[in-house]
């Protein structure tokens, strides 16, 4: 699962020039995302290795990631 959300985020970047923000997830996953990275006990430690938000979400059938707004806002501000 990690070499999975690592392949999604680096085509992200390569296709929008910047990094995602925010990584879906739906609870089956996250379970194997939490079973790969048992020694990380709290979801915000995760997210903090993993450079982005987690939304858990039953509606998301297969990981992606997407820019988040405030993300957004700071591409704006940059360019």
């Amino acid at each position: 699962m990690l070499s999975y959300i690592f392949r999604i985020c680096v085509q992200f970047e390569s296709d929008h020039g910047y990094r995602p923000g925010l990584l879906y997830l739906g609870p089956a996953h996250y379970q194997r995302l939490r079973e790969e990275l048992a020694g990380i006990p709290r979801l915000d430690e995760v997210s903090r290795l993993l450079g982005m938000d987690i939304i858990v979400t039953a509606e998301a059938t297969h990981p992606r990631v997407v820019c988040s707004p405030t993300e957004r806002q700071r591409v704006a501000v940059a360019v």
